[in-house]
């Protein structure tokens, strides 16, 4: 009688080891469709860009201090100076995103 159900406990090994190779199979083919973002095109004018770096850092600073009028004053300027950068690094600071994404109260 032993000898009758002794393949049967290799069944449940098989069906969780098919699941976990279902699943190992699946993220590796979505992690080998995960990219880099595309690096900065070269700035048009070098200084512009750099203004734009301080101005984001002061942004995010300002951002992290609650002072969100600053960040979204700021963003303009940034915006003006260098366009690329403004899409690619400004609106992508998590601080900075919060306080643009906050609705603003007129004074």
């Amino acid at each position: 009688m032993g000898a009758a159900y002794e393949g049967l406990y290799s069944i449940p090994f098989a069906v969780i080891g098919t699941g976990f190779l279902v699943s190992a199979v699946y993220g590796g083919v979505k992690r080998s469709r995960c990219r880099a973002p595309p690096p900065l095109p070269p700035p048009l004018n070098p200084a512009a860009r750099e203004r734009a770096g301080r101005l984001t850092k002061q942004a995010a600073a300002a951002a992290r201090a609650g002072d969100c009028a600053t960040a979204v004053q700021l963003e303009a300027t940034v915006k003006e100076l260098d366009a690329d950068f403004h899409a690619m690094v400004f609106v992508r600071d998590v601080a900075i995103a919060r306080c643009l994404a906050a609705p603003t109260t007129a004074p």
